[in-house]
């Protein structure tokens, strides 16, 4: 019996050694290496690049428009994608709403073209609108 007490911290270590080592097997055999091109930022920057090759060199501010701000809407306003258009379009400085010349438009795919088309008729006049893809557009506000 003494023999079984002083081997049991060595059968416990073992023990524990065996699971800690089929615990790691199994998180290894199917642990999937992800594309990184495919994480979100890295696939945002990609994004912000076509919208920052359509503003102007010479433009340092920039409204910025989504979903919250289309009449009707049930949005609300995403803190975390203005947060990652700032980032993406620097060192265009980004203000809430209408009001600069160049505005970015960032509406998602949920969000037709034809359905903001009429909303920005009312509020801008006369403009120009490039659509950028994945519910991104750079609108021109001539009249500003």
């Amino acid at each position: 019996m003494t023999k079984v007490k002083s081997l049991l911290p060595y059968l416990l270590a073992i023990l524990c050694l065996a699971a800690g080592g089929y615990h790691l097997f199994e998180t290894l055999s199917t642990f999937k290496l992800s594309d990184v091109t495919n994480e979100m930022v890295s696939t945002w920057e990609v994004h912000m690049k076509v919208v920052q090759a359509a503003i102007p060199s010479n433009v340092f501010v920039a409204s910025y428009l989504e979903n919250a701000d289309i009449p009707n809407s049930n949005s609300k306003y995403d803190e975390a994608e203005f947060f990652l258009v700032q980032y993406g379009v620097a060192p265009v400085a980004l203000k809430r709403g209408f009001g600069e010349e160049w505005i970015i438009g960032n509406f998602g795919n949920t969000v037709s073209l034809k359905t903001i088309k009429p909303w920005l008729d009312q509020k801008l006049g006369k403009y120009t609108i490039q659509d950028l893809g994945f519910g991104l557009y750079v609108i021109h506000d001539i009249k500003n």
